[in-house]
């Protein structure tokens, strides 16, 4: 079932697991927990096992390969080869195989771990643009060029202080960049 607003999808409901999307339905993933570099991770509900080809094969000089049954399990398969045509640059990896990217896609639906960007996000982003905007422009003009300095340093470290706060405590995105800037130019 695909749920709507007016602004377009809201989210994706597959029997009772209900997955948050953007507008046109797309996940935002939060990167960093499957990949290459993890191959079984006991913390998480899910695990990641890499196993080459060339093993599952029985190539010659290669661990033989006794399977394990699949009973309740998803099992991906794809290509992880470096510089191939499947990779794609994440925000943890410059060349990640479309493989793990659908790992990563899997776990954050099963765990709940998906990033959110609701709709009060934009007025929280413009709001403390508008008081970076306020701050500066009422002390600027009465405070050495110095201290303007650092005033504007501690609105700048605030305002990327709640987006890192928020990304973490409550994987939400607030893209401190608008505030940011409106500070800068103040």
């Amino acid at each position: 079932t695909i749920e709507t607003d007016n602004n377009g999808v809201v989210a994706v409901r597959i029997g009772a697991l209900r997955v948050e999307t953007n507008p046109r339905a797309e996940l935002r993933l939060r990167f960093g927990k499957a990949g290459a570099t993890r191959l079984a991770d006991m913390t998480s509900p899910v695990e990641t096992i890499e196993l080459r080809a060339a093993r599952v094969l029985g190539a010659p000089g290669q661990e033989p390969f006794v399977p394990k049954p699949f009973e309740n399990t998803l099992a991906l398969v794809g290509i992880v080869d470096v510089g191939g045509v499947d990779a794609v640059a994440t925000p943890m990896n410059p060349s990640a195989a479309g493989v793990f990217i659908h790992a990563e896609a899997i776990e954050n639906i099963l765990d709940g771990g998906g990033l959110v960007r609701p709709g009060w996000v934009v007025f929280l982003e413009i709001a403390l643009a508008s008081m970076g905007i306020l701050i500066i422009g009422i002390l600027a003009p009465r405070t050495p060029a110095a201290a303007v300095v650092v005033l504007v340093l501690g609105v700048t470290v605030t305002v990327v202080g709640v987006s890192f706060s928020l990304f973490v405590l409550a994987q939400t995105l607030l893209a401190p960049a608008l505030p940011v800037l409106a500070v800068l130019l103040a």
